[in-house]
């Protein structure tokens, strides 16, 4: 009887439950992973599922993240633009941005803000570890193959992961050498370097749906017969989310 008296004596607001908008898919599958899926009224297009899309997470319109009426908005680093989000704030939405850490470390903080912003710490703190378990459990490689992950290939250039990416993350953790890890972020990468030793070629798969084509075309096919291009899907390798062990292993199983 006192905790249903307790109940009635709570505001409105604090009995509703949140309407949250995620944006960029690492939110969204962190989100879910904690099983906090039923909170979401929508995404950005980068997120899968069966939500409400509001197009590219960088480009986000005011209007159309309010006709979800949420009262909160989730959001990856590099959310925007800066004056929507302002918009946002000013039109009573709770703009929750995760900090810029393209690292193990910074996704485990992530897990750790999210779990804290949905009431599931312990379900946080569970999910990191295990996976540190299961990255601890992985067999070491008896080579580190060089690889070279590129965001666009064309006849304009190459674009590449160098170091302090998601890319480059997951190529340490599996074991790989980064062979654009003299230049941070994503950066024009030189074609002259093709010449020098490069064992796999990685893109995304929006870039190719028939990668090894791409030898064929400049500038790979400056690689002639060592030219290898392997393509992964982009929602799991550019995504900063729980699924770091699967990525780990589609870069390793690229190997083959």
């Amino acid at each position: 009887m006192k905790a249903l008296l307790w109940l009635l004596l709570l505001p409105l607001s604090a009995l509703a439950a949140p309407r949250i908008v995620t944006t960029g898919a690492s939110v969204t599958q962190i989100v879910e992973t904690l099983g906090g899926q039923g909170l979401i009224v929508g995404t950005d297009s980068t997120s899968k599922g069966n939500y409400p899309k509001l197009g590219y997470f960088r480009q986000l319109s005011a209007e159309g993240v309010l006709s979800l009426k949420p009262t909160e908005l989730w959001a990856a680093p590099g959310t925007g633009p800066a004056a929507v989000l302002k918009q946002l704030r000013e039109s009573g939405v709770k703009v929750r941005q995760l900090p810029q850490a393209p690292d193990l470390t910074g996704l485990y903080q992530h897990i750790e803000l999210l779990g804290q912003w949905l009431g599931k710490s312990q379900e946080a703190a569970a999910l990191v570890s295990q996976i540190q378990a299961q990255l601890d459990s992985l067999a070491p490689l008896n080579r580190h193959p060089r690889v070279l992950f590129l965001l666009s290939v064309g006849d304009r250039g190459l674009i590449a992961a160098g170091q302090k990416t998601w890319p480059d993350t997951l190529m340490k953790l599996a074991g790989l050498t980064n062979v654009a890890a003299s230049q941070q972020g994503y950066k024009p990468f030189s074609k002259e370097m093709l010449l020098a030793k490069v064992d796999l070629v990685l893109i995304p798969n929006y870039l190719s749906a028939h990668p090894e084509q791409l030898c064929q075309q400049q500038p790979l096919s400056l690689m002639g017969s060592r030219c290898r291009v392997r393509a992964l899907p982009a929602t799991l390798v550019m995504s900063q989310g729980p699924h770091v062990v699967a990525a780990v292993e589609a870069l390793r199983h690229a190997l083959d």
